[in-house]
C-alpha cells in the first residue's frame, strides 16, 4: 500500500496526497489532477501535472490517453482539490516555474 500513495511537495512547502493509478482505473474519476512521474534516484520526479474534468480543463478521457502513452512513467491522481480554482492553485504550487501566457 505504501507505494500506492505518495505526497508531492509544492513550492509553498504544502504536501499534496496522490494515489497511483493505471489506465483502467482512471476512467472512474470525474475530476482531479493528473501527475505523470518518472523514477529518479530520489524516488520519483514529476513530468506532467494537469487538472482535468472541470470547465476549461481537459476531459478525463484525454488524460486517460496520456497515461496510456506515458511509457515508463507512473500515473498519480489527486482528488482533494474540488473546484477548478483549487486545482489550478495546486498545479501552480507544484510547478512554481510555470509562466502564464498572456494574450
Amino acid at each position: 500500500m505504501a507505494d500506492r500513495f505518495r505526497y508531492f511537495v509544492g513550492g509553498s512547502g504544502r504536501r499534496y496526497l496522490f494515489t497511483a493509478v493505471d489506465v483502467a482505473e482512471f476512467g472512474d474519476f470525474a475530476s482531479g489532477i493528473l501527475l505523470l512521474a518518472r523514477p529518479s534516484k530520489d524516488g520519483v520526479e514529476a513530468r506532467l501535472v494537469v487538472p482535468f474534468g472541470g470547465s476549461g480543463e481537459p476531459a478525463a478521457s484525454v488524460c486517460r490517453k496520456a497515461i496510456g502513452r506515458s511509457g515508463p512513467d507512473r500515473a498519480y491522481v489527486h482528488l482533494l482539490a474540488e473546484t477548478p480554482g483549487e486545482r489550478r492553485a495546486v498545479v501552480f504550487d507544484l510547478c512554481p516555474n510555470l509562466e502564464r501566457l498572456a494574450a
